[in-house]
């Protein structure tokens, strides 16, 4: 589905850009796929055969910019339109990357974790002396960890220390930022902050939905009841996976994953884990604003809906952002040994901008946020086309 979704965004961009299909066509061929199988001694005697994909995209970015998963679970199709979300997203603030995404078909449990730096360093080995790929940034995907791609990276760049430097091929002068689910999910507060405030409120008071769960939820629910935020709303199956101090557990409600989408609250965040917006569930939600923490999760017909009901949506592409902004950022101003906090600033302030000037655009052409957001990062695409005679 998340395919389609992407195409659906795609034809819209490009009709109010009056951009041919054949164009479109052209970006959505990517650069480079490459398939094959890795041979691996599980245990002595037992040979298996790990399936490896890339997927690399936009090549008139520059160097690709994406995640490796270790999963089973992800498809080709889910692969290339997590590639071209990084191209847009990279294109929407001003990246100057292209997207990949890739994966190392394992269940990562079925292995140690000595294995699966083993594949890992394999696997990178053959992918940096593929010529055709060219240079590219690994972030860790599902299945993966900063550490575990740091072990692999300093297999050859001998010279890195901090799991960040590993992961951007820098020296060792260069400041790693230590805690990245706790700076992610500050700036994704921000985020909400910004859409309440461009809407004459605060988060102060608010009562907060999360429908499904991700690495990054347990931060964010502690942060906001920092702030002072008392009412949180879960589901019954998605309770147990919180982890979280007792007195903030203490404020969480649970009801059934039925209930969930129409109770009402101020902001519905859909992480991970949740399922798909439907239409239908579109037609019930009971909050003032939704934040898409999970990439396509939310239907073309839904997000008609939503814009119709005048809900205020903060898609995929920015919170995929905020994501892709942390780790520019490191990599841009490593050199100059700065603080986490002045990333945080230099990102909240692109952050603004761009949400405000999207805003803006969409106001004037009577397009919804999401559409406004991926027709702005097409039209930078097919810029970069035109100037380098793609």
């Amino acid at each position: 589905m998340k395919k389609e979704v992407l195409d659906f965004y795609l034809k819209v961009g490009a009709k109010n850009l009056n951009i041919s299909e054949k164009l479109v066509e052209f970006l959505e061929k990517g650069d480079a796929h490459l398939e094959f199988f890795m041979p691996f001694e599980k245990k002595k005697g037992e040979l298996v055969k790990i399936p490896c994909e890339f997927f690399y995209a936009s090549r008139v970015r520059g160097p690709y910019f994406g995640e490796l998963h270790m999963r089973e679970d992800v498809s080709s199709n889910d692969m290339q339109s997590l590639a071209f979300l990084n191209v847009f997203t990279n294109a929407f603030f001003d990246i100057p990357f292209g997207g990949m995404c890739s994966k190392i078909g394992i269940d990562e449990d079925d292995y140690t974790v000595w294995d699966k730096r083993i594949i890992l360093r394999e696997v990178i080995g053959k992918i940096l002396g593929t010529e055709e790929f060219g240079n590219f940034v690994i972030l860790p995907g599902k299945g993966m960890t900063i550490e575990t791609v740091a072990i692999i990276y300093d297999e050859f760049l001998k010279q890195v220390q901090t799991p960040f430097e590993c992961i951007l091929g820098k020296p060792p002068e260069i400041h790693g930022i230590e805690d990245f689910s706790d700076m992610f999910s500050e700036l994704v507060i921000f985020a909400i902050e910004t859409m309440l405030e461009d809407s004459g409120e605060s988060l102060k008071g608010k009562k907060i939905t999360f429908y499904g769960f991700d690495e990054y939820s347990d931060t964010i629910m502690e942060k906001m009841y920092a702030r002072g935020i008392k009412n949180f709303i879960v589901s019954f199956e998605d309770a147990n996976f919180f982890k979280v101090p007792e007195e903030v557990r203490s404020k969480i409600l649970t009801i059934s994953e039925e209930e969930l989408v129409s109770y009402e609250t101020d902001i519905f965040i859909i992480s991970e884990t949740a399922k798909e917006i439907t239409k239908e569930k579109a037609n019930f939600l009971n909050s003032a604003h939704v934040l898409e923490l999970k990439p396509f999760s939310m239907l073309p017909e839904a997000e008609e809906i939503i814009s119709r009901r005048n809900l205020n949506l903060l898609p995929d592409i920015f919170t995929r952002g905020i994501l892709n902004l942390i780790y520019f950022e490191e990599y841009l101003k490593g050199k100059n040994r700065c603080k986490t906090g002045d990333i945080m600033v230099e990102i909240k302030r692109k952050f603004i901008d761009v949400y405000r000037d999207t805003l803006g655009i969409g106001i004037a052409k009577n397009l919804s946020i999401k559409k406004t957001a991926y027709m702005i990062a097409l039209g930078k695409i097919m810029k970069l086309i035109s100037v380098k005679g793609v």
